[in-house]
């Protein structure tokens, strides 16, 4: 998706699928309905009883959110269908190839996919109630941040020298322990791998290569694996390092001293799918009590005061208007070390 993006988008997606993602049948729902199930209940939600979400989310997380939306707002059933975003992409891709996406809201982990979407006419222009407490950073065309996403470095308790900064990871001392999202499949593997190729050069993830580092498609598998003993360290996010703690893991968190990437959860309503129920639930998700419950859920919020962040924490520019140009690039560049 670097340019022409009416005509490019489902070039990119097709490369997505070939990068390892799964094919659209198999994104899991977590709620009852299955995924051919959650496209019948999508169409109930033009009638306001049913909403269908894909999410780039866990599937703790995604009932989580449906069932608190649920229960304050009775009447209205939340279908959540999850997978990294690359499988999401996917399958989006080929529902608009058969007729049309059935997802009624879209909340991925991925800004840069939004504009393919509005240049191919697939997103309402509806703004959530409660979007302009939303900083700028958090709001693009067409779409408005959840909540953020925030890349970090977990290590398991064992670990002789804890890494405290991303160079830290090219230390011969994790060779074969080293876990990273893969770019094709996680939105925000995507960022954190162009930000920090960009930062420190390609070179960075060379070493990384070399030192056996394995690339998994979700960045919730670091953290497992973390957990698990499989691996010792690895790059992940701040939700999934919050969810190791909660359950109760041998995995630390290190906010890198250099800077964590943040990237946006973009949300957005389908066109043509913008039900009562569906702008309800955007509403909701936006609002302060949506917002407080992505705290709950170990997310960072995307206003408000919160102390999901460290106090001093640096925080990373991602530029992800340049990112959106450079995308298709930026995975062959990946592939080309890691393949």
């Amino acid at each position: 998706m670097i340019s022409r993006w009416a005509s490019l988008l489902f070039l990119t997606l097709a490369t997505l699928a070939a990068c390892g993602s799964q094919p659209a049948a198999a994104v899991p729902s977590v709620t009852s309905a299955s995924p051919a199930a959650a496209g019948s209940a999508a169409g109930a939600a033009d009638a306001g009883g049913s909403v269908t979400v894909y999410g780039a989310l866990t599937q703790d997380g995604g009932n989580a959110f449906a069932s608190d939306f649920e229960v304050s707002h009775p009447g209205t059933k939340v279908n959540m269908v999850v997978g990294g975003t690359g499988v999401l992409l996917s399958r989006i891709a080929a529902e608009q190839k058969a007729g049309g996406v059935k997802a009624d809201i879209l909340l991925l982990a991925d800004p840069t996919a939004m504009a393919g979407f509005i240049s191919n006419g697939l997103l309402a222009d509806y703004q959530p109630k409660d979007a302009g407490q939303l900083p700028s950073s958090m709001r693009g065309q067409g779409w408005n941040g959840a909540f953020t996403f925030n890349n970090v470095i977990l290590y398991r308790n064992s670990v002789a020298i804890p890494p405290k900064d991303w160079p830290d990871l090219n230390n011969p001392l994790y060779k074969g322990a080293i876990e990273i999202g893969d770019p094709s499949a996680s939105g925000t593997s995507l960022s954190m791998f162009y930000v920090l190729s960009n930062k420190f050069g390609v070179d960075y993830f060379r070493t990384l290569r070399a030192l056996d580092a394995r690339v998994v498609a979700s960045t919730a598998t670091v953290g497992t694996d973390i957990a698990g003993g499989q691996m010792q360290v690895g790059i992940s996010l701040d939700s999934v390092g919050r969810d190791m703690a909660k359950k109760g893991s041998p995995v630390q968190m290190v906010w890198p001293a250099s800077g964590t990437i943040a990237v946006p959860a973009p949300l957005a309503i389908v066109k043509g799918r913008d039900s009562a129920g569906a702008r309800s639930f955007a509403d909701w998700l936006i609002s302060p009590a949506g917002q407080a419950e992505a705290v709950k859920l170990g997310y960072a919020p995307a206003y408000g005061r919160s102390d999901a962040i460290p106090a001093g924490t640096k925080v990373l520019d991602v530029d992800f208007d340049q990112l959106q140009k450079d995308r298709d690039k930026t995975l062959e560049s990946f592939s080309s070390i890691f393949s």
